[in-house]
């Protein structure tokens, strides 16, 4: 049923096992450098002073630019003497890289791009060129084969219809006179191409290649023909019909929908494996241990669709790069609108996680031109993420400030013991399954995610596998495995999982778990039903053998952080928690242990203020006379520490941690020597379990009301009956007010659409008073009801929190409006939107942006109450546009609206809205149902 994967992994494996060239990574510090080195004058002499492991260097520093056309901006060249050129220009980037690394960094990689040309096959321009002139310029010589017989057109993308895909917006001005294409990393001569790429940037010194748009989305003549040929080395022929829904192997073709369409997304990955592994052997032709670093990973496991996935890749890559990541720790308070305010806490851990559980474990290089490179604060978290959680670097663009970056080199210069030949070790495996995520069933990643927050919030160290990975790991060193509603299983992996619990292991699971086939196809019974519990139920408990299995059958997000921490106490008998119970500070951590046997606990405090006084729970038993705990910390002398040993761990405690610190721990044993126990120090029953995991909570929600709501009253007296309309969705966040008598219920459902993100909705409801009435949860793809009684007579906020997801609410028979006056993140057309415009009105703003430009824009229209548009903001809005409103005196004192649709040729998708000045900044989804702010 594998045969097509093993084959594609071997071939990757037997180019990279057994080079002593091969990089050994941790630790690493990176640096991006967005200007040619010939162009940034003192570049090599900053990169002196500090100089990084690993240095990322501008497209423009390449023997090709980063569109991959000729080496000429305008896609043309003179014929003769080609070869003499790039031979000359080949030359001189050797000079500066030997620059470089004579300054003291270990590995230089350029951008390419995964599937970008160049060109315009109308004017033969760009790989055009190349291709009408493949002989007269020496390409064979020059290592790049004989002129492939197809046009470079036919190596466009194509979609389902067969149509061209161009990923891109392919006609922006900044490529004049060029377009930008996307090729299908599946065409063989494309491969050819790239992998000679790889070889002459190998020439001109760099040691790899940083791979940008690591991701695929082709159904060209290529891609059908491999699709079969993959199909066919993964299942028998008995197995078609029942998991794929074909009769035969002649039948196969790739898919739209189901479980041939998750087959589809899983080809792409393997594709791509195929694709970097040719890259690597380009580069290796000239440098052994040639690397190669896709852009792949996201901070939401929604991004690892459309053929992204680090364990197919996982012998063909050497890292990956992190775009999606975010500043880390507390963002400003982002204000969501009607005085409710969002302090943002936000972390990278998700891809490092991932990267850190693959088997041979790879790096991760998080992107961080969205971290401020001159907020001391967040380049100490950005470092403290890479070395807590991955162990293994962190970049910046190297004009920022560089005294905060020098400072962390050197600490990790001067540390590398403590990074070097390292494994994560922790109590718990979370499970993510890349075949869930391909199948579509969004609850599975929703549920990772929200547990892998719950752990991190709770102090309890855990490791990260993609499901498959759990057949090359030894799952009898976890005290229990989490499978968060992983329902797309094969009979190995099930097998395997089936075989931990009988052993001894303590598997928990959550929702329709094993219930599918790998591509999603139902399974008559579930593939794990000789150790899931009879009956479903809230954490319902099996014993097989010596071990068992706890069955949650609804899902754990939402309340995930209480019940993963009650079934946690229920499996183990304790609560696993590094932690002391009352600190519910944000501080996470992660464990690891080096090949000596020391253990290693990094810890990174997301808050700007320090941390004194940190208890720490190891529960790793020692002796006295050799046990050694080791404070270490940048811009500090190591420190040694007391622990207090007990008979099944030991207690210690940080004097201060500022952000970052790591300990390390050696002389441990079996058996410890002390008093007392640390289980003591821990919650003693479920009830208290429960009641600690929700103060953690509570304790990291930053969700606050800054002011009272603002009194309302109709602006017409009609019913505020739902009108029977399309539904207005909402997306990352969004503000309602609802006008409600005391004794009154507010009854209202929250429907969650996932988009590319796993996070479902939380839903908060404040009093008119401002305070915390109500906090709920909707998962991804969920539809749940809500009632609240109110206390008092005045207006009620509900305050939906979708992240990136997008979500709808109903709320019946109450006067209800959407707040405007910050902007409104909407998805996809809404219905049209009513407000009040006052008596008083002269002029109003409309304001827009459409955020993901490409092919993506809007058109937001404001209507005047007899129809007619007053004024329009139109197009990409890349950047936010707006409109001034003039206000006639008949219209003033009446209801207005808004209408948003695609503009002509583009895609309405996720755009946003903000009213402001002379109008009452509420929408309502029906003339009737419009509030104004009494007087």
């Amino acid at each position: 049923m594998r045969k097509a994967l093993i084959v594609v992994l071997l071939l990757a494996a037997s180019i990279l096992a057994g080079s002593a060239d091969e990089p050994v990574w941790p630790p690493l510090t990176l640096i991006f450098s967005s200007a040619a080195i010939s162009e940034a004058e003192g570049f090599v002499d900053q990169i002196r002073q500090a100089p990084p492991d690993l240095l990322q260097s501008s497209h423009r520093s390449r023997p090709l630019n980063y569109l991959n056309s000729p080496w000429s901006e305008n896609g043309t060249e003179e014929v003769a003497g080609v070869r003499e050129r790039w031979l000359q220009l080949i030359a001189e980037v050797r000079r500066d890289n030997d620059q470089l690394h004579e300054a003291g960094c270990q590995w230089i990689i350029p951008y390419v791009c995964n599937m970008t040309a160049a060109g315009d096959h109308e004017k033969r321009l760009g790989l055009w060129w190349v291709w009408d002139h493949w002989d007269e310029c020496d390409f064979p010589e020059l290592g790049f084969g004989s002129k492939p017989p197809d046009d470079p057109l036919e190596w466009v993308m194509r979609n389902p219809k067969g149509d061209f895909w161009f990923f891109y917006q392919p006609w922006r001005e900044w490529y004049a006179p060029l377009h930008r294409y996307a090729i299908c990393p599946s065409n063989p001569y494309w491969r050819q191409r790239m992998a000679t790429i790889a070889h002459w940037d190998a020439e001109a010194g760099y040691d790899g290649v940083f791979v940008d748009n690591g991701g695929m989305h082709c159904y060209c003549k290529h891609c059908q023909a491999g699709f079969k040929d993959y199909i066919r080395g993964r299942y028998t022929e008995g197995e078609l019909q029942e998991q794929l829904g074909v009769e035969n192997f002649d039948e196969i073709e790739m898919g739209t929908e189901g479980p041939l369409l998750a087959e589809v997304y899983r080809f792409w990955a393997v594709s791509l494996a195929e694709h970097f592994a040719g890259i690597k052997r380009g580069g290796a032709e000239v440098r052994p241990g040639f690397v190669v670093i896709p852009n792949a990973l996201g901070n939401s496991v929604g991004d690892y669709a459309r053929g992204r996935d680090p364990y197919i890749w996982r012998n063909s890559i050497d890292g990956a790069m992190a775009e999606g990541s975010v500043p880390p720790g507390f963002a400003a308070s982002m204000p969501i609108g009607a005085g409710i305010m969002n302090a943002v806490f936000s972390d990278n851990i998700l891809p490092y996680k991932i990267m850190a559980g693959l088997p041979g474990r790879k790096v991760c290089t998080p992107i961080q031109y969205k971290t401020n490179p001159r907020d001391p604060q967040q380049i100490g978290l950005t470092m403290a993420e890479a070395a807590a959680f991955g162990a293994t670097l962190a970049m910046t663009r190297w004009n920022a400030n560089t005294g905060p970056w020098n400072d962390w080199r050197q600490f990790l210069n001067a540390n590398r013991v403590l990074y070097e030949n390292v494994r994560p070790i922790a109590p718990v495996a979370l499970l993510l399954s890349f075949n869930d995520m391909r199948a579509g069933n969004s609850a599975a990643l929703a549920e990772t995610d929200a547990i892998r927050k719950a752990l991190q919030d709770q102090g309890v160290p855990y490791l990260l596998l993609e499901v498959e990975a759990i057949l090359e790991t030894d799952l009898s060193q976890f005290e229990a495995v989490v499978t968060p509603n992983v329902t797309c299983l094969g009979d190995a992996e099930a097998s395997t999982l089936v075989q931990y619990v009988r052993k001894g292991g303590k598997l928990i699971a959550s929702g329709a778990a094993g219930s599918r086939y790998w591509a999603g196809a139902e399974r008559p019974v579930s593939a794990l039903a000789e150790v899931l519990p009879a009956k479903p139920g809230r954490l319902a408990l099996r014993k097989v053998g010596s071990g068992l299995c706890i069955w949650n059958s609804e899902a754990l997000a939402g309340s995930s952080g209480p019940l993963i921490a009650q079934a946690l106490f229920k499996a183990l008998g304790r609560c696993p928690t590094c932690l002391r119970p009352s600190d519910t500070r944000y501080v996470y951590l992660d464990t690891w242990q080096r090949d000596d046997g020391t253990r290693l606990v990094h810890l990174v405090n997301y808050n700007p203020e320090p941390v004194s006084d940190l208890e720490l729970l190891l529960p790793w038993p020692a002796r006295r006379r050799s046990v050694k705990v080791v404070q270490y910390a940048p811009g500090q002398s190591a420190t040694e520490l007391t622990p207090t040993l007990m008979t099944d761990g030991m207690l210690v405690s940080v004097d201060k941690l500022e952000q970052y610190a790591v300990l390390a721990v050696s002389g441990l044993s079996t058996g410890g020597e002390g008093t007392g126990s640390i289980t003591q120090l821990l919650p003693q029953t479920s009830e208290e379990v429960t009641q600690w995991a929700v103060q953690v909570t509570q304790a990291r929600s930053q969700i606050v009301c800054t002011t009272a709501p603002p009194a309302l009253e109709p602006a017409a007296p009609e019913t505020s009956t739902t009108p029977d309309q399309e539904l207005t969705f909402l997306r990352h966040q969004g503000v309602y007010l609802i006008r409600a008598q005391a004794g009154e219920q507010l009854a209202f459902t929250v429907h969650s659409r996932l988009r590319s993100g796993p996070s479902g909705v939380e839903v908060v409801v404040f009093d008119p008073q401002g305070k915390w009435l109500s906090r709920g949860y909707v998962p991804a793809r969920g539809t749940k009801q809500f009632k609240v009684v109110a206390p008092t007579t005045g207006t009620y906020i509900l305050a939906l929190l979708p992240a990136p997801n997008a979500c709808a609410v109903e709320i019946a028979n109450r006067y209800t409006a959407l707040s405007v006056d910050e902007p409104a993140n909407f998805f996809r057309q809404p219905a049209q939107q009513y407000f009040w415009v006052p008596e008083s009105a002269k002029a109003f703003t409309l304001s827009a942006d459409a955020r993901d430009g490409g092919f993506e824009g809007a058109k937001v229209s404001v209507l005047r109450p007899d129809g007619t548009v007053a004024g329009t903001v139109e197009g990409a809005l890349d950047d936010t546009e707006s409109c001034e409103i003039t206000v006639p005196p008949d219209a003033a004192g009446a209801v207005w609206s808004l209408k948003a649709e695609a503009p002509e040729g583009m895609t309405l998708e996720d755009f946003r809205i903000q009213l402001s000045g002379d109008c009452v900044p509420l929408l309502s989804d029906a003339p009737g149902r419009v509030v104004r702010y009494a007087k």
